[in-house]
């Protein structure tokens, strides 16, 4: 019997530009690139915690858990390149899918598909889902470059290309994007709403023009941001369990399909900052926040934990825990509880059980699991033997604790994608 599951997730579709043509003038040539582009594209998902799910001739589509990974990878595999003079095209959209027998579905990939087409050669187009996202990255430039009308999706969708120094300007519309804009025009011209405006141009925005739009529009579904946790009188070495608790409350709120929850790398940047709530959310775009402080003691922990509405300040509600460290798990799942119950209207109770899930038993292993997760987002050689080691330690105390035996395997996997593996047979 299939199963499925729905989830949020970051969809890339690439695909080898001219590639029609290619392979019109050289079957070789084009079948050579074809391999090359699943070849370097596979490596370099990987690295980035993303998987290639499916392919069709020259096309791939890969998923990622986070929009930040996604687009990372994406200027990775463009600043490598495949050779030969061979450019990609690239387009990422975050949204809703469904993954069932090892292949992903929805309007989700569907939209992902048409944003590619509007990458120029060798360049990244993202919708405002992956904008939203990404734009406090600071390796990070984006532009606009218009609305334009996507099949089959019949809501407006402000399209951004991402631009630097490894990728072609904005101001230059790929022929497939400029046939697209005179077909637009002409059908407002046909419609007599042409005669109204006068001329109807795709306009990209100038520098200033960009400055000027602060935020993306929010999305119909409640948007919230955890921001992390602050990690009261414990040393800063300490801020990992602090953050684990943080990530893991991020996690779970991600898997009710009618939130939109920030990513922890979108709220990462505003660790141990004052007080700004509406200067956050407008950062972040986000109608409700939470936030809270931990404090730990070798057999207590207090967690507490506040949501507000960002636009107002007003207190939604707020909540005190003071527990056995062993507690820890079921002080996140009333977390998310209490949450979700203060925006039960709009989120759904129904889903309640469906998205909490208590990775572990043992704290021990959890605490284990923490830290391993930490060392691994160091990607230096060093980091992550450390998390390796962290992560055999919480196996060796639960040995059936999956998020740990994932994060073994991440580790190998960098291993073989950075080449630091000692002993190749084993990588």
């Amino acid at each position: 019997m299939s199963s499925s599951e729905r989830r949020l997730a970051a969809i890339m579709f690439s695909d080898i530009v001219g590639y029609t043509a290619l392979m019109a003038e050289s079957e070789t040539r084009a079948i050579a690139a074809r391999d090359r582009h699943r070849g370097v594209l596979g490596e370099r998902a990987t690295a980035y915690h993303g998987e290639v799910v499916d392919e069709n001739g020259d096309e791939l589509v890969l998923c990622f858990a986070s929009a930040v990974d996604a687009v990372n990878c994406a200027l990775a595999i463009q600043a490598e390149g495949l050779g030969e003079a061979v450019e990609l095209r690239i387009g990422i959209h975050l949204g809703d899918v469904v993954f069932e027998d090892g292949r992903v579905y929805g309007d989700g990939v569907n939209l992902a598909s048409r944003v590619r087409p509007f990458a120029e050669p060798g360049g990244l187009c993202v919708s405002e889902e992956v904008a939203h996202a990404i734009h406090n990255q600071p390796n990070v430039e984006i532009e606009s470059i218009g609305a334009p009308p996507l099949k089959n999706v019949d809501r407006p969708v402000e399209l951004y290309a991402v631009t630097g120094d490894a990728l072609p300007p904005a101001g230059h519309a790929s022929g497939e994007r400029k046939r697209r804009a005179r077909s637009v025009a002409a059908l407002f011209a046909a419609a007599g709403i042409a005669a109204c405006l006068g001329l109807v141009w795709w306009v990209v925005p100038r520098p200033t023009e960009l400055q000027e739009k602060k935020t993306l529009p929010l999305s119909d579904r409640p948007s919230i941001a955890v921001l992390p946790f602050a990690n009261v009188g414990n040393k800063s070495e300490e801020d990992y369990f602090a953050d684990g608790v943080t990530e893991d409350i991020i996690a779970t709120l991600g898997r009710f399909s009618n939130l939109v929850v920030m990513a922890w790398n979108a709220v990462r940047p505003y660790k141990a900052t004052p007080d700004v709530s509406l200067e956050v959310s407008r950062d972040l775009n986000v109608r409700y926040l939470v936030d809270g402080s931990i404090r730990r003691s070798p057999d207590r922990v207090r967690v507490s934990v506040q949501l507000t509405e960002a636009a107002t300040g007003v207190l939604l509600w707020s909540d005190r825990f003071d527990r056995s460290i062993d507690d820890i798990f079921v002080v996140q799942d009333e977390i998310v509880q209490g949450i979700v119950g203060s925006l039960a209207a709009e989120v759904g109770a129904l889903e309640d059980q469906r998205a909490l899930a208590k990775p572990t038993d043992s704290l021990s292993a959890y605490d284990y699991f923490l830290r391993g997760r930490r060392h691994l987002r160091g990607l230096t050689r060093p980091a992550n033997l450390a998390a390796r080691e962290m992560f055999e330690k919480a196996i060796e105390i639960d040995p059936e604790f999956a998020a740990a035996y994932a994060g073994l395997g991440w580790t190998h996997n960098y291993d073989a994608a950075y080449g630091w593996h000692t002993e190749p047979d084993r990588a």
